[in-house]
């Protein structure tokens, strides 16, 4: 740890000279153009200006970085094995387009990925981004609107045996329409649960038609209401994944801020515990499939 704020320290001082001399410069620039020197003076700050923009203002965010990857490391996935920071790297567009958790446009509004992570727990690999992406609001795909949060994604060390394949989506999450459209384009069949309040707030899809995920709703339910950011939660036989809209587990940090230990090593992410919990619930509870001839619900048909 005093080696990763060693490091910061050292970024934080090049930053701050190099910030007193782009000063300096913009200064030199602005006094030469007040007192009558204008092409000269119009020259420097020009130039100076440029360097910040083209320049230093990447190098203050990459300081910012760094320090979210350290808060990372040290604090969100510090108890997992093999902690590692991915950065902007792990998940492509097409990879998140067909996990159909939600709807994705691609065409001119690529995945936005940073402060991606993986570790390893107890038979699964956890990984995490906060991404950006697109939908289209309408089908003539003119109108777009961007889902911004942090998206958590598992792999099980095996498939899970008579595991369902669905999805629950808040009713919120998009926009009018577009819920029902993508249930249909996805193959989803919306079913009723025997959780009335669930049901009014999440719209869950399975991806066969009169398969109910007996084991899972108690538990999505409940930690649904539990954790109001959780906006989306998709699972198959082998993966799983949770998108909470609008929460971010790292925070911009000015050049001028150095972290403490004890900061760097605070998880930022009040949900982790909880995911952890039901990640590990699924890998451990993976038979959950009741037909409704058996007392569940008859699927509803797509809208």
């Amino acid at each position: 740890m005093k080696e990763t704020i060693e490091h910061l320290r050292e970024i934080q001082k090049k930053l701050k000279t190099i910030g007193l001399i782009y000063f300096a410069v913009l200064i030199l620039g602005v006094g030469l153009t007040i007192f009558r020197q204008q092409i000269p003076g119009a020259v420097i700050t020009g130039a100076a200006l440029l360097f910040y923009f083209f320049w230093l203002r990447k190098q203050y965010r990459g300081y910012s970085d760094e320090v979210a990857k350290a808060s990372i490391l040290n604090g969100l996935i510090s108890g997992l094995k093999n902690p590692a920071y991915l950065g902007q790297e792990g998940l492509t567009g097409k990879e998140l387009k067909e996990m159909a958790i939600f709807p994705v446009h691609l065409n001119n509004h690529p995945l936005l990925l940073r402060q991606g992570f993986e570790g390893e727990k107890e038979g699964m690999v956890i990984r995490g981004w906060e991404s950006t992406s697109h939908y289209a609001r309408s089908p003539k795909r003119t109108d777009f609107a961007f889902l911004s949060g942090a998206l958590m994604t598992v792999s099980f060390d095996q498939p899970l045996a008579e595991h369902p394949d669905w999805v629950a989506i808040k009713r919120d999450l998009l926009a009018s329409g577009v819920l029902e459209a993508f249930f249909r384009e996805e193959g989803y069949h919306e079913i009723q649960t025997e959780n009335n309040q669930f049901d009014q707030r999440f719209a869950v899809g399975v991806k066969d038609e009169g398969v109910y995920p007996e084991r899972m709703i108690p538990r999505i339910a409940g930690i649904t209401a539990r954790l109001e950011n959780i906006s989306a939660i998709r699972c198959s036989s082998e993966w799983a994944a949770v998108y909470m809209d609008r929460c971010f587990y790292t925070v911009d940090v000015k050049a001028g801020d150095l972290p403490t230990e004890e900061q760097l090593k605070k998880n930022l992410l009040p949900e982790r515990d909880d995911l952890w919990e039901l990640f590990a619930f699924m890998r451990k509870n993976p038979s959950g499939v009741t037909m409704p001839d058996e007392g569940k619900t008859e699927p509803m048909e797509n809208a």
